[in-house]
């Protein structure tokens, strides 16, 4: 036991909490973290691949190893967990725990688990992943998901302002005091709970003959009386996107929520993110114990915690001097740094000697003593055959600084690294987005303090305002020593063996990265991907500057040629349930048509139907149940009319002199034969000859065509067509515009349909002849200017009246009216998807599933395989000519015509042994008095007429006869009447 509480008189009320299920005290303010070490608790996990004991190292998002499953939630970060009275916590990748945990035999074997050792063992031709691969999936990750959904309170809320600016440190309090007297409306979002910043922890800082936590408060004060400024505790902002558009999640949001989830939408950005400081490079670094010197400090100081009795400083640069030096006067003992540079700053040796801190210069630390910190084992840097011990229970280590780029790398910006402070920096460019402060290289508090307030003065005359100086006279940092930093971070080795590590989150050492670059992957990217450096929860924050290091010297190259990898949102893990927003305040809009509120009025029962859309799945009269309410729908089509909402269908007019051609290429069918007025059944393909959607296409004009698609592709085949527009074809002419909205799509269904629109009064002639299927006429309906189409969807004679979205329930109440004495009735779409079965109709998501090609579907008359090209033409070539089975679109019927097959159900082969196919759609038919079903089945038109089986969801078996796709009207007599 290491860890103690110094004496704090403001310490808050105690807390019993618990950790793998043992009893502690904590108090009231602290983190989990802080509580852990003040109780010396040193074990707190076991590292992901070795199961090496880990302790805490840092003290925020910069801590590898201290993650935790709270109540249930996992991958919680012990420095980020604020206590609570009966708290419970475990580790993660442990059992049974944190100090005994088995899998710690895996050390033993390490020299056989390498970087990529799963790539060399396990994976390739006759290695038997098949057999492994169930045990590595369980070995890997860390943490359990809970059983029961967790029951927390979550929100989603926006806010809008002229800038953001991220961190609340001394940079980030001086650009928004800067831009807020300027008269912009400002957000700032910080990841602590006050301001200040890690720079203002304790005594040492007078700003104005103030000290920094009078400073600070003053300063936000005036910030939080200001109305048009907003200011985010507890919010750490997790990506940075086109725009000025941010997300951040709170953390401790008050109105009985567990978080928030802040969309932050601004004209420019002031980046105030601060730093972390480097990790340094030797073997056994990994032991708990070892400890980042900043954090050693940070919880001296904001916690009155301790972490050892004796500490030892290791570092490569004399501002770690000031916080050696802050640590003493704090009560902690700290009895030497050890530093590998041979000419250190003499004002900071005077420092630290006068307080009594050995200082051991041209000395590294060669390895740790013990499981956890016990001693250290020193050398001079070119002696190490002179190597020495000292006693301590807590190594602090100091490499230098890290700025945290990742918010302005997020959007695109570029970095490049600086010698001096071996580093990345921001590299200004033509956004409105500025770095400030530490995390654009000027690490101290009055420099840092300087450049925020500048950067906020640039960032305001960018947005038209004038910006006067920060009233700041003089700024005094007690024990302010220049950096002086010497780039070497990695300790030489005495004698191979042992583990050096360079990223603790993954487990990835020195040797890893340079195995990697001796194998071929040594660009940084792929070292990244090879090893796992800089991945996972971590995300390069505590690992990436040193294995970038490493990495360059073992390619010969430097940092700067090497460069960084690519930083992605999110900053740190967000969890799915601050996404989802679980408070019932969706945020989400539902797309409804005009006649909505009619359906809802009607009691419909409406359905999520794809792109946003609601539409009415049934209509269920009272006491009706589903099955019920759906079969009286179809048999009212089939003998008599309904009417239904189909404006959700995807519409899209597209005009130009080459229209044509550009159909001619997208779809599989021809375009230049279609007359003006006329319109054709159409397919469109992804490139692997696949159905991407399909629709009714109509030609207004020799050079305007009004396309249909799915309720669901009508998005994403607006895309597609832009798309080839823009980009694979700009040379055509032809433009392109969305109307799915501009009009309502009222479809009147059934025998008695053409009687109920001549009813309704219109100046079209209806006849067969003047109007034929597949027939659009513009005209009058019910005194409204429509255009009507004959087409359908449910196999019979069917109008499809296109009017203005405004007039849609004028027209929609007159057609009921007109078809009252008819017996005319509103259909859903679960007996729309009845009536397609009949029919055999393929419906996109269901038999087209991403798998069957045109072919396939038994539509082979809708490729004109003549054309010279159209997409997908070369991959349906290449598909018939390979010999292999291919699924085949046929129907089945089970023995009891009782019996409904489920959807989903596997269809297998003779031996039972593997799947051929599976059921797409099936339903009861009211029509047939039976149930019928739509399958692919690989070969299935070579097996008409034979039995198969089926196996379902529920684990059952079951026989079917496979038939011919098209149950009702074969000949497509009623449609066409």
């Amino acid at each position: 036991m290491s860890g103690y509480r110094l004496p704090n008189p403001a310490r808050g009320a105690p807390l019993r909490f618990s950790f793998d299920g043992r009893p502690f005290v904590g108090h009231q303010g602290e983190t989990l973290a802080a509580a852990l070490l003040a109780n010396g608790e040193r074990v707190v996990a076991r590292s992901f691949k070795y199961h090496r004991p880990r302790g805490i190292y840092g003290i925020g998002l910069e801590e590898p190893n201290a993650i935790v499953t709270i109540d249930d939630q996992p991958h919680a970060l012990a420095t980020r967990v604020g206590l609570r009275d009966g708290l419970t916590a475990r580790a993660v990748n442990a059992w049974p725990s944190a100090r005994f945990d088995l899998r710690a035999i895996h050390d033993v074997f390490g020299r056989l688990l390498p970087a990529g050792f799963h790539y060399k063992t396990f994976m390739g031709p006759g290695r038997g992943w098949n057999l492994y691969e169930g045990f590595i999936r369980r070995a890997a990750g860390l943490g359990r998901i809970a059983a029961a959904p967790m029951q927390w309170r979550t929100q989603a809320q926006h806010a809008h302002g002229d800038v953001l600016v991220v961190g609340a440190g001394p940079a980030g309090i001086a650009a928004a005091l800067t831009l807020a007297r300027a008269g912009c409306r400002v957000v700032i979002a910080d990841d602590g709970a006050y301001p200040g910043g890690a720079e203002a922890d304790g005594a040492g800082v007078l700003i104005d003959g103030r000290d920094a936590d009078s400073w600070f408060a003053a300063a936000t004060a005036e910030l939080d009386a200001m109305p048009f400024v907003r200011r985010l505790a507890d919010a750490l902002v997790t990506g940075l996107y086109d725009h000025g558009f941010a997300t951040a999640i709170e953390r401790q949001p008050k109105a009985g929520l567990d978080q928030r989830l802040w969309k932050l939408r601004t004209r420019a950005v002031v980046l105030a993110t601060g730093a972390i400081e480097r990790p340094m490079i030797f073997v056994n670094n990994d032991r708990p114990g070892v400890m980042s010197l900043a954090a050693v400090r940070g919880y001296a100081e904001r916690y009155g915690v301790a972490c050892g009795r004796n500490v030892v400083v290791f570092a490569n640069n004399s501002a770690a001097y000031a916080d050696a030096a802050a640590l003493k006067r704090l009560g902690v003992g700290v009895s030497a740094i050890v530093d590998p540079r041979r000419v250190i700053a003499s004002d900071a040796i005077a420092c630290v000697s006068a307080l009594g801190i050995a200082v051991i210069a041209a000395h590294a630390v060669i390895e740790i003593a013990g499981r956890s910190v016990e001693g250290v084992s020193i050398a001079p840097v070119e002696n190490l055959d002179a190597m020495r011990a000292l006693d301590c229970d807590v190594l602090a280590v100091s490499g230098g600084w890290t700025p945290l780029v990742h918010l302005h790398s997020h959007a695109g910006g570029r970095v490049a690294h600086d010698p001096a402070l071996s580093a990345f920096l921001p590299v200004a460019d033509s956004r409105a987005v500025w770095s400030a402060g530490a995390c654009a290289g000027r690490l101290g508090f009055a420099d840092a303090l300087a450049d925020g307030a500048r950067v906020g003065a640039i960032a305001a005359r960018a947005l038209g305002r004038h910006a006067e100086p920060l009233d700041i006279d003089d700024v005094i940092v007690r024990d302010a020593f220049a950096l002086d930093l010497e780039s070497s971070f990695e300790s030489p080795r005495r004698e191979p063996g042992g583990k050096a590590f360079v990223d603790l989150a993954a487990d990835v050492t020195a040797e890893d990265l340079r195995l990697a670059a001796r194998e071929g992957y040594d660009s940084v990217e792929l070292m990244k991907r090879y090893t796992t450096a800089g991945m996972a929860l971590d995300q390069g924050r505590h690992a990436n500057a040193n294995a970038i290091a490493v990495l360059a010297g073992a390619r010969g190259d430097t940092p700067g040629a090497v460069g960084t990898t690519t930083y992605r949102p999110p900053f740190a893990p967000i969890a799915f349930g601050t996404i989802a927003d679980r408070t019932g305040q969706r945020l989400v809009p539902f797309r409804t048509t005009t006649l909505t509120r009619w359906h809802q009025e009607a009691r419909a029962v409406m359905y999520d139907v794809g792109g946003g859309w609601r539409r009415p799945g049934y209509y269920p009269r009272v006491g009706q149940s589903l099955d019920e309410a759906v079969a009286h729908e179809c048999r009212i089509c089939r003998a008599k009319a309904v009417i239904y909402d189909s404006s959700p269908l995807g519409k899209i007019e597209i005009k130009g002199r080459d229209v044509v051609t550009f159909l001619e290429r997208l779809y599989t069918n021809r375009w230049t034969d279609l007359a003006p007025g006329m319109g054709r059944y159409g397919m469109m393909l992804f490139e692997d000859g696949r159905v991407f959607d399909d629709g009714v296409v109509f030609r207004l004009a020799p050079d305007h065509f009004l396309i249909h698609t799915t309720t669901g592709n009508a998005e994403a085949a607006l895309q597609r067509l832009e798309y080839h527009r823009q980009i694979v074809w700009p040379e055509l002419d032809l433009r392109l515009l969305p109307v799915t909205t501009q009009w309502a799509d009222i479809v009147l269904c059934g025998p008695q349909a053409r009687d109920i629109l001549a009813a309704v009064g219109t100046d079209l002639d209806l006849s067969r002849e003047a109007f034929p299927f597949m027939a659009l006429r513009s005209g009058k309906v019910a005194g409204i200017s429509a255009r009507v189409m004959r087409v359908s969807f449910t196999g019979e004679l069917s109008f499809e009246i296109h009017v203005a979205a405004r007039q849609a329930e004028q027209l929609w109440l007159a057609l009921l009216e007109a078809g009252r004495a008819h017996g005319i009735a509103p259909l859903g779409s679960e007996a729309n998807h009845v009536l397609r079965i009949e029919k055999g109709f393929i419906s996109v998501g269901h038999e087209a599933d991403g798998v069957a090609d045109p072919f396939d579907l038994g539509m082979k008359w809708i490729v004109a395989m003549d054309k010279s090209d159209f997409i997908g033409k070369r991959s349906l070539l290449r598909n018939q000519r390979d010999p292999a089975p291919r699924p085949q679109l046929v129907g089945l019927l089970a023995p009891d015509p009782s019996i409904v097959l489920p959807e989903g159900a596997q269809i297998l082969d003779a031996a039972g042994a593997r799947g051929r196919g599976y059921v797409t759609a099936s339903c009861m038919s009211p029509t047939l008095q039976r149930s019928i079903a739509l399958a692919l089945l690989e070969d299935g038109r070579k097996l008409l007429d034979s039995e198969v089986r089926l196996f379902t969801p529920s684990g059952e078996t079951m026989n079917a006869r496979v038939t011919r796709p098209i149950f009702f009207d074969p000949k497509s007599e009623r449609m066409r009447g």
